[in-house]
């Protein structure tokens, strides 16, 4: 589903943000963390769940 894509595609980008913590030079720079660091993981969780769902068929639902 495009939720479990989602998360698959922000669990990949906290692992990657977790180890920019320890080597990042500017990880101390409160507009540097929000930009480079949570925006990533924010944008890859976004771009997960709006590819999947472009991926996907819509389901159309009827009159019972």
């Amino acid at each position: 589903s495009a939720s479990a894509m989602a998360a698959a595609a922000a669990a990949g980008a906290l692992a990657g943000d977790a180890a920019l913590q320890l080597a990042c030079p500017a990880r101390a720079a409160m507009p540097h963390l929000l930009a480079f660091h949570v925006g990533g993981v924010v944008l890859a969780a976004a771009a997960a769940g709006l590819a999947w769902r472009r991926r996907s068929p819509a389901v159309e639902v009827g009159p019972a």
